[in-house]
């Protein structure tokens, strides 16, 4: 445990999924931010953030819109192109972030159904 006086601060960690955890992309992540990392697991933040994430439905992965996500909100720290720690105090609009996991599901609802309706026009 580590004890702050004085200081707000947000521990972001384990960043797991899968049974993998990016413990190199969390220390990476970690000193762009300017946070404390603690064995790669886990960072100290300044402030508080809260994460979203992991970008993943079932199987799939969406790293490279998570990137994209992450970058659009102030202050928000991407970590393994997986997660996002968002400042809870970001000037951005918040629906930044927000917007994009359900955009991303929408697409995978078309996208089903659209197979959907070409398997069902060959029978």
């Amino acid at each position: 445990f580590c004890a702050v006086k004085d200081r707000n601060v947000a521990t972001v960690g384990p960043v797991c999924h899968g049974g993998t955890c990016y413990t190199g992309e969390t220390s990476n992540a970690c000193a762009a931010a300017g946070g404390m990392d603690i064995g790669g697991n886990f960072c100290v933040l300044e402030g508080s953030y809260s994460v979203a994430g992991p970008a993943c439905w079932d199987d799939t992965c969406f790293g490279g819109d998570t990137d994209v996500a992450c970058a659009a909100v102030e202050g928000a720290v991407n970590i393994a192109d997986l997660f996002c720690a968002v400042p809870l105090s970001s000037t951005s609009p918040p629906s930044s972030l927000a917007v994009a996991v359900p955009m991303v599901s929408l697409w995978m609802v078309f996208s089903v159904a659209s197979i959907f309706f070409v398997v069902l026009a060959q029978i």
